[in-house]
């Protein structure tokens, strides 16, 4: 792996110049633009660190916007451009690829959307003069999470506490992508990088399982996380079960992290192997159990969604409702949305004879694009008229017409294109207007 470049057809380099000095940070993206215009800035302030951003063909313009920053910054900045979404995990792989061919010291990690400060990347190094492998970490004192909601904490907290347990590690924060690590670590890996195939949370759990294993010296530095505040988080229900699994298979196949001594008895052995592996299967039952079974607050939970702007806690109630009206609210289903396809509703006191007005972005060049409108339970209440996206896969403020025939309640309103694929979603909520104010009328509100 270490010792040449990928010069495959699917992946392009695009090499600032960069000759191989002491620190690099590597920066998967997909649809980052809006943060990457800062970000990388924001990097280069910080001292002696260079940046190789590896960007999965993001319909947004990220690609481009890395290629302007390769040549306003020769030297300091690469790209890597790959085809198409590969995964985070391969991303990574990527770069370690090109970075320890590139001679490179240092290597950090961390995510495009300013979620990890930039100015904790020298205390991150600093902390290597000490230790193999260093940790951003948000669970130990000094650290935590900004604007996150209950349910974001809770699964990654109940996340690093399920991998710790199961894996026997002692690190506190297992899920965080905001990394250091010294050139031996990764070449000491190397024989095993090439197996890695998960993403996500599981490639963090993994990376950090396979440095134990090794003896490495790993440490934690305090950080404080905060959440996006542009663009689509990637999170999603199969990231959080890829982890699960992921978890599991390294202790049944590789065992604990901690090292055994001979000393202890044959059944105590056998017994710490047993009981590791029993609790994670419990765990795994309660949590797709709940998916499948629980009701839909604790379902939409579990499963997450990449639209917090359409959540349904933003939705006001519609005003002097008639009580026959007055059902009680049914959550909404919970569509896997393509990542980095995104629907926004605009307007609100909307009737039938008013235009629903909505824009998307994500979706294919100039495909066409099925418009749908469903209920609660996912089935099909109205087909819209069929749009087309403009060159840049987006749909600006496309006016439709919602049908009379649409009941009040939750509906969602889903807009999938025909080539890519590509689905978004959005939440909408329709009310009875009494009929003192207008007959047979609704409100939308987005």
């Amino acid at each position: 792996m270490a010792g040449h470049i990928d010069t495959e057809p699917e992946e392009a380099l695009v090499d600032g110049g960069n000759v191989g000095g002491e620190n690099i940070v590597i920066i998967p993206t997909y649809n980052e633009s809006g943060n990457l215009k800062r970000l990388i800035p924001s990097i280069l302030e910080q001292g002696p660190f260079d940046i190789l951003i590896i960007d999965d063909n993001s319909p947004d313009g990220t690609g481009e916007l890395a290629e302007e920053f390769a040549h306003s910054f020769p030297g300091r900045v690469s790209v890597l451009h790959r085809p198409g979404k590969l995964g985070l995990g391969t991303a990574y792989l990527a770069g370690f690829d090109y970075v320890l061919a590139m001679g490179y010291q240092q290597v950090f990690t961390m995510d495009a959307d300013f979620s990890h400060d930039p100015s904790r990347l020298p205390a991150l190094r600093a902390a290597l003069d000490h230790a193999d492998v260093v940790l951003g970490s948000r669970y130990v004192p000094g650290g935590g999470s900004l604007h996150w909601p209950l349910w974001r904490r809770l699964l990654s907290r109940g996340g690093s506490t399920y991998a710790r347990l199961i894996l026997g590690l002692r690190i506190r924060d297992l899920t965080g992508g905001f990394k250091g690590f010294r050139r031996q670590v990764l070449e000491a890996l190397l024989p095993e990088l090439e197996t890695i195939r998960s993403h996500g949370y599981a490639f963090q759990i993994e990376m950090t399982y396979r440095c134990a294993r090794h003896g490495f010296r790993i440490v934690e530095v305090p950080i404080l996380f905060e959440d996006r505040l542009v663009g689509t988080s990637k999170m999603s229900r199969g990231i959080v079960g890829e982890a699960l699994w992921v978890v599991l298979a390294l202790r049944l196949s590789q065992g604990s992290a901690r090292p055994r001594t001979d000393a202890q008895p044959p059944a105590r052995r056998a017994r710490r192997r047993v009981l590791p592996v029993a609790l994670a299967l419990v765990v795994l039952l309660l949590v797709m159990g709940t998916v499948n079974f629980a009701p839909g607050w604790i379902a939409h939970v579990l499963r997450g969604t990449s639209e917090p702007a359409t959540s349904l806690s933003h939705i006001p109630p519609a005003a002097a409702v008639q009580k026959r009206s007055r059902s009680a609210p049914v959550a909404p289903r919970v569509a896997r949305s393509t990542p980095g396809a995104s629907l926004q509703l605009q307007g609100t006191n909307l009737t039938p004879n008013v235009p629903l007005r909505f824009a998307g972005a994500g979706f294919g060049p100039g495909e066409t694009l099925v418009v749908t409108i469903e209920d609660a339970q996912g089935r099909p209440e109205a087909q819209l008229a069929p749009l087309s996206a403009d060159q840049a896969g987006q749909v600006s403020a496309t006016a439709e017409v919602i049908s009379a025939d649409v009941p009040p309640g939750v509906h969602t309103l889903l807009v999938q294109g025909q080539s890519s694929h590509h689905t978004a979603q959005a939440a909408f909520q329709l009310a009875l207007i009494p009929p003192t104010v207008q007959l047979d009328a609704y409100t939308i509100k987005p």
